[in-house]
């Protein structure tokens, strides 16, 4: 394994509390299931969505991306390339954002939220923690 900055090495999920990783990996196992395809999205990203919460109800904490990385590896998911700073993971999520894919523009017109690939249904959770 390359040398990780120690916000980045996954022994950092060790320093939360116990109700931070129980949280943390809750949040984790109601969002991910195990997948034969690589999901676009890595660790990094993956640990914003979590602090950001796809509703306010849901709107995590700051973790460092070590941590989230960490709990991953605790939920039984394992990277795809653990000598990269920032992982990615065979995951696909399971549980689709509360919000709409659509939206209306000033003019009245339809768009579609440009991270919706990332759901089947539902916006996702970037834009979902900003408009509630």
């Amino acid at each position: 394994m390359a040398k990780l900055n120690e916000a980045d090495d996954p022994a950092q999920f060790a320093l939360l509390s116990p109700e931070e990783k129980t949280i943390l990996m809750d949040w984790i196992k109601s969002w991910f299931e195990a997948s034969k395809t690589e999901y676009k999205h890595n660790s990094f990203v993956l640990k914003n969505y979590f602090e950001e919460g796809a509703t306010a109800a849901e709107k995590g904490f700051y973790i460092n991306n070590g941590a989230f990385k960490g709990a991953m590896i605790k939920c039984g998911f394992r990277p795809i390339d653990a000598n990269l700073k920032n992982w990615s993971f065979e995951v696909k999520v399971i549980r689709p954002c509360p919000r709409t894919l659509v939206t209306k523009n000033k003019d009245g017109s339809l768009k579609q939220c440009p991270r919706a690939a990332d759901f089947k249904t539902g916006e996702c959770s970037f834009h979902a923690a900003r408009s509630v």
